[in-house]
């Protein structure tokens, strides 16, 4: 099934129309704002890596995720998946990320105003970005279905 996001209805309408989103081909955004998140000391950032954004309170996050990360491990475990968390309650992120424990986990408990958000150009849940070794964007996606299909190819 494919589930409408959760929007970050936070920015004004006026700062998400002159948002650039971030475009196949350019260089991953600057790490620092994740690596200054509690636990980026644990992952590398420089291997096929796909960034999660998500909320343990966006169901539809919680729902296409289930099946999405049983396929990925199954089919793609090559694929180092880093899960970031766009909320301001962590103790919701603390439960819900146990189920997809082959990811590594991040959360901004600055939500949508965090740097995160900003520097990834994050405006609506569930978004992924697919980068190679060198840190360039090859895929994005705002579902697990598109992002499935690609990755199946």
């Amino acid at each position: 099934a494919l589930y409408i996001g959760c929007q970050n209805t936070a920015l004004p309408k006026l700062h998400r129309q002159f948002m650039q989103p971030l475009q196949v081909g350019q260089k991953r955004p600057p790490l620092e704002s994740l690596k200054q998140l509690p636990g980026a000391t644990e992952i590398a950032f420089n291997e096929l890596q796909l960034y999660v954004f998500w909320s343990a309170e966006c169901p539809p996050c919680v729902i296409e995720f289930d099946q999405f990360h049983r396929w990925l491990k199954h089919n793609r475990p090559e694929i180092q998946v880093t899960a970031i968390a766009i909320q301001g309650n962590s103790s919701s992120w603390q439960a819900d990320k146990q189920a997809f424990d082959s990811w590594k986990h991040l959360i901004d408990t600055r939500s949508w105003e965090g740097e995160v958000a900003r520097d990834w150009q994050v405006t609506l849940l569930p978004y992924f970005v697919l980068t190679n070794a060198s840190g360039t964007i090859t895929s994005t996606f705002s579902n697990t279905q598109a992002l499935r299909q690609a990755l199946e190819r």
